[in-house]
């Protein structure tokens, strides 16, 4: 049987994948040295649709190109994949999509497009920002369906584009519009009409994941001929370099699965928060504050000591918020404290929930309250040599 490798993660559901392309081996988004590591394995292909692009090296063109040098079908889209099609088409890169597309064609350039903050493997890397190419093609829904006009339209892509990529959000985008420069009708109608849509408004890297999956689907059903490199494969340096990297031992990579404990009910968890006084929201904030220190000193984080301003910003560090370092130190951290304590779950379920936009401030404080009953342990003795 041909093996399909697929790398996926915040565009598409493991669900919605697995129903698209029965039988394909799904990992998570694609890093430096993935698509040569799933080479190794000799799949009939490779397709990429998420990538890492900030936190950790993006996959490299050359492994990409050895890929297709040793056969093996690579496709991409929606998203990490995309972009390298784009590039490597002329190469032989399968690139499927809309975004595809006009990347190719020069009508997109910049990689913030497509990019968005996740939650990490527990959590299933449930989207909590919007990429930028679904509030282009909301926006211009709603104009094509002349719920506003194309200058309100065009100032709120504007507005858009100029947000960090993890704070996009169709909703506040509209709610935090200059009412004094914008029609106030056209805001009201416009954000009456977001509720009627999912949170990621009109999903175009979804449609495209799913595109490409059919399109591999439909290519197993009936292979198309074989067709030669259409380039010469150099062995350089920075080649024999990489490999030389590559061959180091590695970490063991988290496979996708429905087994991620990641539970977005929000509902329920509200209606066991009310039976707990919110007053020990501070209970809990004292505790994890106190425990800050000791996972610093313990796994040699010295950012914690500086980057965090109480449990919440822990929260947005290690589940939402980017900076340099922040997807390693949680990868880390998994890593290495296994079975993840009961807090480190529930606190993430926490950010992922309030940065969906399912709580409000008020829900978001008594739910803390909620977690004031995890296990979270007491301060340890701080180790004299932490590990690096």
């Amino acid at each position: 049987m041909r093996r399909v490798v697929v790398f996926v993660g915040p565009t598409l559901s493991l669900g919605d994948a697995q129903q698209a392309l029965p039988g394909a081996e799904f990992l998570a988004p694609a890093r430096r040295g993935d698509v040569y590591r799933a080479c190794l394995t000799r799949p009939w292909g490779i397709a990429v649709i998420d990538g890492y692009f900030e936190h950790q090296l993006s996959i490299w063109h050359k492994e990409v190109l050895w890929a297709l040098a040793s056969g093996v079908r690579v496709y991409g889209a929606a998203s990490m994949g995309a972009l390298r099609a784009a590039e490597l088409e002329d190469f032989g890169m399968i690139g499927v999509g809309s975004i595809f597309t006009r990347y190719r064609d020069g009508q997109l350039e910049d990689d913030d497009e497509v990019v968005v903050a996740h939650a990490p493997a527990v959590q299933g890397y449930v989207p909590v920002s919007v990429a930028m190419v679904n509030i282009r093609a909301t926006l211009e829904r709603a104009g094509h369906l002349e719920i506003a006009s194309p200058q309100t339209i065009a100032r709120l892509i504007e507005l858009s584009k100029r947000t960090f990529y993890p704070e996009r959000s169709l909703r506040a985008l509209v709610q935090r519009a200059p009412r004094g420069e914008l029609p106030v009708d056209e805001l009201e109608r416009l954000s009456a009409w977001l509720e009627t849509l999912p949170r990621q408004g009109v999903d175009v890297k979804a449609a495209d994941a799913l595109e490409l999956l059919r399109r591999i689907r439909n290519d197993l059903a009936t292979p198309p001929a074989h067709a030669p490199p259409r380039f010469h494969f150099e062995h350089t340096e920075a080649w024999d370099e990489f490999l030389r990297e590559m061959h180091e031992p590695q970490p063991q990579r988290r496979v996708m699965s429905n087994a991620t404990g990641s539970t977005l009910d929000v509902s329920t968890r509200l209606d066991v928060a009310i039976r707990f006084d919110p007053a020990r929201a501070s209970e809990f904030q004292s505790r994890l504050e106190a425990y800050i220190p000791n996972m610093a000193q313990t796994f040699g984080w010295a950012c914690l000591l500086t980057d965090i301003q109480g449990p919440k910003g822990l929260c947005y560090l290690s589940w939402g918020i980017p900076s340099p370092d922040n997807l390693l130190l949680v990868e880390r951290f998994e890593r290495e404290t296994q079975p993840l304590p009961e807090w480190w779950v529930a606190m993430g379920e926490l950010v992922v929930a309030e940065r969906m936009e399912l709580l409000d401030n008020g829900q978001t404080t008594v739910l803390m309250d909620t977690l004031a009953s995890a296990a979270l342990p007491p301060p340890a003795a701080a180790s004299t040599s932490p590990q690096r």
